[in-house]
This record gives structure tokens, C-alpha cells and sequence, in this order.
């Protein structure tokens, strides 16, 4: 039989084949490999032209090798319908041979055959591909994600299974200490390890960006949980690096009509979760379908308090361990509904989720700036006190203007009001904020950064930002009974209060509560403490009486 006779039958074969790569393309090639001494026949595929120079090629499919190849005497096709990068079909000659022209042809003429009837089906298959996967991390997509969701609920088997909405703590930082695309690795390497005792029931997706869902048994819960806390994960040198998540859960009870019904307790459960400090994760149960109900009667009840002037200042010091003097407060918000006062942790979570947080800001800077112009006017020794406000505030470029025209009406010296952060999320936050504070600082007042130690960002921050305080998270403070089993806690804790002051920062440590705490602080050197061991928040009056006694020897 003639090379185009057999290139006939070749074509004939390949065309019927519906795959891009089996044993059916191995069979149909060895035919006539030992003929024309083809070893090897090969599929590549590189992304960029420089992926293909230094040879980091992203597929390689054998179709073919007798493992006689000779790899540096081959010949190649270049598929021309490559959009991005491109695709090769090489093929190869037996070691220490060199091909005849005709052999070295009909070798040619089969990869360039090879292309022209599998690059249709490439492309299908990638579309394909695409159209159910997320092109970075190979992760489900939503869409798909959907139609899974939707043919488990047809077929009733969801009892047992899980629902799960996460987001990957950190990855800012984490992109900044390595690169984007290291980072972005670490995490695809971080969502792997969560689903690898998964079977194939068992799905994950990427919604985008850190964000991804999962749909699993909960036979698998206990160990998923376990990693959304932490799991270590190696980078491509080797060196080990902590990952966690935080996440939102609903475990499904075969009662779920719709994908999106199924989806909406995880992903309410996780905005939750992402407003509670030192929460990894929160289960959607009755308390969340409780609390998402008190959230639609907060939002309609703002306006209202707002008007009633139903929001107030309570005045929690803080106290210098040296003298046992109170040497300043924070107002702490309050919401008066009848005889009671909501505490911020009721109503604060669902403002800043709406956004009215940052019209609360300033309605609490305004009480505080009243009630300091009649403690001034009373002769009083007024301390300097700090007022948070929101990360919402971060994209009001006259921030630190609007907030001189409120403390200016009440004419309250600059020196008395200290601005309160929490960490950024992001590289844009953290130069916003940068700008806001040199700004305000500019103008004669103090700043801080709140609850120090809580995120992955706060050492970037306190590195580029020039704050004047640090207050130090009550994650930190441990008892003495705990120093044997958490040396390491201690440690941290040391260098922290050391840090601010090598730094030029005052060192507050937040959440004091007993003894052990205030001889814990001293001994390490921390200066100023606000916690339940000194006074708990106080409302006005109360504090008056602090300023007119500040002592607190006789109290202690």
C-alpha cells in the first residue's frame, strides 16, 4: 500500500474518532509508525510564545510512542487557529535514526492531518471546557454550579449534603509577600486541599476573585471546618505558609425547591460571618433567620432613632496601669429603645452592610463633640477621647475635612479627638486610608488603629501608615493559668507592645478583664489599658464623675 493510500485510511480513521485523544489514535497510528520508524507522536499546547522559548508547555497529550524516540530530531505543525499561544503536533523519528525525505514527509503530512481533524474538536472540547469551569484555578463555575445544584434538588439528594459559601482570608497580604500569581496559586493549592477527600457527588466552584462555593456531604464537614480555620500549604519553594477561610454553612434538609433557596443560607451565614471577629465560620440556623429579620427592622427603624436622637455615647475609659489614672475614653454607640440600649454588635454589622454607618459616624462624632463643649464649659479636666469610624468612609475624599467642620462648630481642640480605624482589605483601602490619616494629622488630630492583630493586614498597615496609637486586640491577653500551654501567645504579645513603642505609638490593650490581665500587661510594659477590670462603657452622666474623680486606686 502506497504513503497515500494509508494517509487515506488515516484520514478515514481519525475523522470517525470523537474524542481528541484515546487508544483508538494510538491504534490508527502504529498501523504504520514502524514503516516510516515514527517513535513518537505528540500534542502540545503553551499559552504564550514565551511559555513555548522556555519550553513551560501548559498540556501534553502522547498519542503515540513506542519509546524509541529520538526528542531532539523531531518536526512539529503549528495549528494557525491558535488564538492565544499555541498548539503543536510533533512528530518523532527512532533514536539514532534520521529520516529519509519521504519518511520525514509522511510524517509531516500525518501531525498536519492530526491537526486539521482534531483542532475542531480541540476547540469544541475547550468551549466546552470554558463553559463549566473556571479558567484559572480548572474549579467549577457558578453556572454549572447552578445545574448541579438544580438536578440534585430534581432528583431529591440533598439530604446530607452541605452548602458552602467562603472567602479566602488574607489573599491581599498574601499576594503582596509573594506575587499575584504565586499568591493566586497558594489559593487554588488552599481550595484543593478543602475538597480532597471529596467524591464525585461532591463539587467546588469559583464565584470569582477569593471567593468560591462548595456542595459536599456532611460526613466530610468536620474536616472541611477544620481547614477553613487552617491548613498549611507549601509554596513552590517549599517553605510552609497558614491558610484559612471564613465561611458560611447551611446544611440542607431535602425540603429545598430551588438552587437559589439552597444557596441562600450559606451566603447569608457568611455575610454574617465576615462581621464577627474571630469567627471562622457561622451555620445558618433559626438565631441567623432571626437576626436577618431584626436586620430588615433595623434598617426601617434607623431613620427614626436617627430623628428621636435615640442614638448616644457611652464613655468607656481607659486607664494608665502606671498611675492608675483615666487618661482618655472611646465612645462606644449606643441605639435607647424605650428604658434599654442596644449594644453595637446588634445593629452595627447590618449599617455597615447597608452603608447608613457612615451617617451613624457622624452622628456620634457630633454627640461626642457636644457632650466635650459642656464638660469644657464645666471646668472639667477633659481627656482625650477616640471615636471609630467605618472603612465605608474610605472613598469620601474630604473625610478629614468633614470631620474638622464638626469638631470646629463645637470649637473642640483637635488634640481631644483620636480617629479610630480598623484594618484595610485591600492596597487601594490602605493607601485611602494613608492619605485620610496624614490628612487628619494635618490638622492637629490623633489617630489609631483598632483591634490590632485580628487580620493579615495589619502589620502592612502600621508599617505604612503613621498612626499614634495602637490598640492591641483582647486575642492577645491570655491568664496566667494559660502561659504554660501558649508561651507563644505571650511572646507575640511582648513584641507587639514592644513594637508601638519602638514605632512611637501608644500601646492600648483592649478587653483587661481580671488581675492576671493588668500584672500580665505591666510586666510586659503595656502603658494603657481600656477593659471591664477598670469600668465597663459608661453613659454621660456616669462619666462625668469619672473626670471629676480620675482616680482609680481606690476602685481597684
Amino acid at each position: 500500500m502506497d504513503s497515500g493510500s494509508i494517509l487515506h485510511d488515516f484520514f478515514i480513521k481519525e475523522s470517525s474518532i470523537g474524542s481528541f485523544s484515546c487508544n483508538a489514535d494510538t491504534e490508527a497510528i502504529s498501523e504504520f509508525a514502524d514503516r516510516y520508524k515514527i517513535a513518537k507522536i505528540d500534542f502540545v499546547e503553551y499559552l504564550s510564545e514565551e511559555d513555548q522559548k522556555n519550553g513551560h508547555a501548559n498540556l501534553n497529550i502522547v498519542y503515540y510512542d513506542s519509546y524509541r524516540s529520538q526528542a531532539d530530531q523531531g518536526i512539529e505543525f503549528k495549528d494557525p487557529r491558535a488564538l492565544d499561544g499555541c498548539y503543536l503536533f510533533r512528530a518523532f523519528p527512532y533514536a539514532g535514526t534520521i529520516w529519509t525525505k519521504e519518511e520525514s514527509d509522511f510524517a509531516y503530512s500525518v501531525i498536519r492531518m492530526l491537526s486539521l481533524i482534531k483542532g475542531k474538536k480541540r476547540i469544541f472540547n475547550k468551549l466546552r471546557y470554558l463553559s463549566t469551569h473556571d479558567p484559572l484555578s480548572g474549579e467549577f463555575n457558578m453556572p454549572y454550579a447552578i445545574q448541579f445544584i438544580k438536578k440534585q434538588i430534581a432528583s431529591n439528594n440533598t439530604i446530607g449534603y452541605v452548602i458552602m459559601f467562603l472567602n479566602v482570608r488574607g489573599m491581599n497580604e498574601i499576594n503582596r509577600s509573594f506575587s499575584f500569581d504565586d499568591g493566586t496559586m497558594l489559593m487554588f493549592k488552599y481550595i484543593r486541599k478543602l475538597k480532597e477527600k471529596f467524591g464525585e457527588d461532591e463539587i467546588i466552584w469559583r464565584l470569582g476573585g477569593d471567593n468560591f462555593g462548595g456542595f459536599f456531604r456532611r460526613e466530610h464537614l468536620d474536616d472541611v471546618l477544620s481547614k477553613i480555620k487552617s491548613c498549611s500549604i507549601e509554596d513552590k519553594d517549599g517553605f510552609t505558609i497558614k491558610m484559612s477561610a471564613v465561611a458560611g454553612i447551611s446544611i440542607l434538609d431535602g425540603t429545598e425547591t430551588s438552587h437559589s433557596g439552597a444557596f441562600d443560607g450559606a451566603q447569608q451565614s457568611l455575610a454574617i460571618a465576615r462581621y464577627i471577629k474571630h469567627v471562622p465560620y457561622q451555620f445558618y440556623d433559626d438565631d441567623i433567620v432571626k437576626m436577618n429579620n431584626y436586620s430588615t427592622h433595623i434598617e426601617m427603624e434607623f431613620d427614626s432613632g436617627v430623628n428621636n436622637n435615640c442614638f448616644v455615647p457611652f464613655y468607656q475609659p481607659k486607664v494608665s496601669l502606671e498611675s492608675r489614672r483615666l487618661i482618655g475614653a472611646e465612645a462606644l454607640c449606643r441605639w435607647k429603645i424605650k428604658d434599654d440600649y442596644l449594644v453595637p454588635a446588634l445593629f452595627i454589622p447590618t449599617l455597615e452592610r447597608s452603608g447608613r454607618i457612615c451617617i451613624l459616624d457622624f452622628i456620634m462624632l457630633k454627640r461626642l463633640c457636644r457632650d466635650m463643649r459642656s464638660w469644657l464649659d464645666q471646668g472639667l479636666d477633659v481627656v482625650p477621647v477616640s471615636i471609630n469610624f467605618s472603612r465605608k468612609h474610605l472613598s469620601n475624599i474630604r473625610l478629614a475635612s468633614d470631620i474638622c467642620a464638626v469638631v470646629d462648630s463645637d470649637k473642640i481642640p483637635h488634640e481631644l479627638i483620636v480617629i479610630e480605624f480598623t484594618e484595610t482589605t485591600n492596597e487601594a483601602d490602605q493607601k485611602r486610608l494613608r492619605d485620610i490619616v496624614i490628612a487628619l494629622k494635618g490638622k492637629g488630630f490623633k489617630t489609631s488603629v483598632d483591634d490590632f492583630g485580628v487580620g493579615y493586614s495589619s502589620m502592612s498597615m502600621i508599617r505604612d501608615i503613621s498612626f499614634d496609637e495602637l490598640k492591641m486586640d483582647r486575642s492577645f491577653i491570655i491568664t496566667a493559668d494559660d502561659l504554660d500551654n501558649d508561651e507563644r501567645k505571650k511572646i507575640m504579645m511582648k513584641h507587639v507592645i514592644g513594637m508601638a513603642s519602638d514605632l512611637g505609638m501608644t500601646c492600648i490593650a483592649e478587653g483587661a478583664e481580671t488581675p492576671e490581665h493588668i500584672d500580665l500587661l505591666k510586666e510586659n510594659g503595656c502603658g494603657m489599658v481600656q477593659g471591664f477590670y477598670f469600668d465597663k462603657p459608661l453613659p454621660c452622666e456616669e462619666f462625668v464623675k469619672r473626670l471629676e474623680d480620675a482616680d482609680y486606686y481606690a476602685s481597684t
